[in-house]
């Protein structure tokens, strides 16, 4: 009995063509779209190295006689200080022989930079700026020192200008920090999109029982004397089913068009969207056996599917959310995105536990409820 219901269930998912293309096409137009919106912002590898920045200096200004402590500081940490003109340094700025060109006095400097966003240029501008807050707090403490006629005034320059090796290192210095690698636009789209389509499989089960409905199948199988466990597998297994062949299409499609790459943990991560799979059709099952209205479990997938993939990192990338964390947090999408997401650049990912549990209690939580509702009818 089991098998003809699988089979005829099966059946009815996939006479409704608009419901089972929606499942195959939708996520390759989100996929086409997002990743030509955002391909700016993923994917951007940067080699940070050596660079040079172009300088000069007001004749006769007392800064002239400290700033070689500065440049054997930046000299240090990969930024190399070339004294020129201005207007050869404009020009070696545009030909892109330095990344920026400074020109300072004693009261003001000015820093050219080309337009645009630049690494090393923010690197050195960034760096830049603490040195003069340091050089200032010393010219004020000698100001004040020169004018109250202390002594220690010119030990204090001459202390400025003979800093050490390990000093000059200590008072500016650039790490390197080692961060998640980013995935391209069409990889990190390709992925997040599919697991969001799969949320709406929903619609199968939903779809299944509106036929089982309006041909009155339902009534039918309850005169055979079927049991609800069996009633309960036809619709949860034959929807499984159905979304597996779906979401299949889906990434074939993705991957054969857009090169979709989903990293060395295919398996890994065709075995997490599998567990999402089951999840969602029990999920979905069980809305279809507490609540008989198709609108109403409609409403509900759509605005939760909608609003969890909003905050959850499949529209806008979970790297650079705005929203609050713990917010995101409460998507059960942000944990899926972010484990394939990792799985695919990094191999691996500290959220894949998280992950496997949640969808096991959706599963299980749902099969409990949807089982213990049906017996309980059958009772009355």
């Amino acid at each position: 009995m089991l098998l003809t219901l699988i089979k005829n269930n099966a059946k009815l998912i996939i006479r409704n063509r608009i419901s089972f293309m929606f499942m195959c096409v939708f996520p390759v137009i989100l996929i086409l779209i997002l990743s030509s919106a955002f391909s700016s912002m993923l994917g951007k590898t940067v080699e940070l190295g050596t660079f040079s920045v172009g300088y000069s200096i007001e004749e006769g200004s007392n800064l002239a006689n400290y700033f070689s402590s500065f440049k054997k500081q930046f000299e240090a940490n990969g930024m190399i200080l070339k004294p020129m003109d201005q207007k050869d340094g404009v020009e070696a700025l545009l030909n892109g022989e330095i990344v920026s060109y400074l020109t300072l006095s004693d009261d003001k400097y000015t820093l050219y930079n080309e337009e645009g966003i630049h690494i090393d240029a923010m690197i050195f501008e960034s760096s830049f700026k603490g040195g003069m807050h340091l050089y200032d707090g010393f010219k004020t403490m000698m100001a004040y020192m020169v004018q109250n006629e202390t002594s220690y005034a010119d030990k204090i320059a001459e202390r400025i200008k003979s800093f050490d090796d390990k000093q000059q290192t200590n008072l500016i210095k650039t790490e390197r920090l080692e961060v998640d690698p980013v995935p391209k636009a069409q990889d990190y789209y390709g992925i997040v999109q599919i697991i969001f389509i799969i949320w709406f499989g929903v619609s199968s089960a939903v779809g299944l029982a509106e036929a089982e409905r309006k041909n009155k199948i339902s009534e039918r199988i309850r005169l055979t004397n079927v049991k609800p466990i069996t009633l309960f597998l036809g619709r949860f297994i034959s929807n499984t089913a159905a979304t597996c062949l779906q979401v299949g299409i889906a990434i074939g499609v993705s991957t054969a068009l857009l090169k979709v790459n989903w990293g060395e943990q295919f398996l890994l991560s065709a075995s997490v969207l599998l567990l999402e799979v089951i999840a969602t059709s029990a999920f979905g099952t069980m809305l279809t056996v507490m609540i008989k209205s198709s609108t109403i479990i409609n409403m509900f997938m759509y605005v939760g599917a909608f609003v969890f993939g909003f905050i959850g990192g499949s529209f806008q990338t979970y790297m650079y959310n705005f929203i609050s964390e713990d917010i995101v947090r409460l998507s059960p999408l942000y944990y899926l995105n972010r484990t394939l997401i990792e799985l695919s650049t990094k191999g691996s990912s500290n959220y894949l536990g998280t992950t496997l549990v949640m969808l096991l209690v959706i599963t299980i939580s749902s099969i409990a409820i949807a089982l213990t509702s049906l017996y309980i009818r059958r009772e009355a």
